[in-house]
């Protein structure tokens, strides 16, 4: 009887950790607070720069780990084009779409390096903090180790058509136990790097909502031309037509405006407006810019 009651006794408690594991996998998905209303402008293009690890703890790890959780958390939103901009693969294919038309010849130095003029927003992350700490939980009947993990992460987003630059933080704590009781029946003591992972991409998670509610709240900024006194915007599908009514001021793009040698910003030049009539059917109306290529900024009502 008494070894029943030992084993039922280590099963609840096994059942119980098991269920904080749980717990964690389910905050991260209550960590994404932005909305998931349909976007119906067309989607902004975005990509992962880069993503370091600061800390003292395992120099070069989770870079690539943070790079691809980052993307990911990008294209859940559904809500932008996640471009491929890992510099080894763009040299194992060659040339990348041409980027640079219509551009001045002096680019920033991000766009030197990556060739990324044409992207929206750039994003880089840091770990910053990370500690991991094990705590000894003993009694009669067991013997077991906690294992706390917290870790800090900095999310930056570049805006590249203005220059400016945000940062947001992420923190997060992961816990694992394990036991054995008696000597004989438990989970074991071993090191988990599982929690590690779990600990850094709960962060990322954490910091990137925050990034993502920001980038939602930054005015909507495109490309189109004008063609016969009609506004054709880059990015716009069948699938997916502009609510009628909708408003657009209309640019043309002039000198690039530098400071230390790093691009900040364009000179612009308003042209006109341009409303959605149906579908994507826009009209425009304003100076003659015939065959143009623009610049379209959405008027919030």
């Amino acid at each position: 009887m008494k070894r029943i009651l030992i084993i039922c006794v280590m099963l609840f408690l096994t059942a119980c950790s098991s269920i904080d594991g749980i717990k964690i996998n389910t905050r991260m998905e209550d960590l994404r607070k932005y909305e998931t209303s349909k976007i119906t402008l067309p989607k902004r293009k975005v990509f992962v720069a880069d993503f370091s690890n600061k800390t003292r703890y395992g120099k070069g790890k989770f870079l690539n780990f943070g790079v691809e959780v980052i993307s990911t958390e990008l294209s859940k939103t559904d809500r932008y084009r996640v471009l491929e901009r890992d510099k080894e693969k763009l040299a194992a294919i060659g040339k990348e779409i041409e980027f640079i038309n219509n551009i001045a010849e002096k680019k920033s130095r991000i766009a030197k390096e990556l060739n990324l003029t044409q992207a929206d927003f750039a994003v880089f992350g840091t770990l910053t903090s990370f500690g991991v700490q094990e705590i000894a939980k003993n009694s009669l009947i067991s013997t077991g180790v906690v294992q706390v993990v917290r870790a800090s992460v900095d999310i930056k987003v570049l805006n590249l058509r203005t220059g400016e630059t945000w940062s947001e933080t992420g923190e997060a704590t992961s816990e694992e136990k394990s036991s054995t009781y008696l000597g004989t029946y438990g989970s074991g003591n071993s090191y988990n790097q599982n929690s590690e992972e779990r600990a850094v991409r709960l962060a990322i998670v954490d910091a990137m909502n925050k990034a993502i509610v920001r980038i939602d709240k930054t005015a909507w900024v495109g490309n189109g031309k004008i063609v016969k006194n009609r506004l054709y915007i880059s990015g716009l599908s069948k699938e997916n037509p502009l609510p009628q009514g909708t408003k657009f001021e209309v640019f043309l793009r002039g000198e690039a405006i530098y400071l230390e040698d790093e691009l900040i910003g364009y000179e612009e030049e308003k042209l006109g407006v341009a409303v959605v009539e149906k579908g994507n059917i826009i009209s425009y109306s304003g100076k003659e810019a015939n065959n143009t290529v623009v610049v379209v900024r959405l008027i919030s009502e």
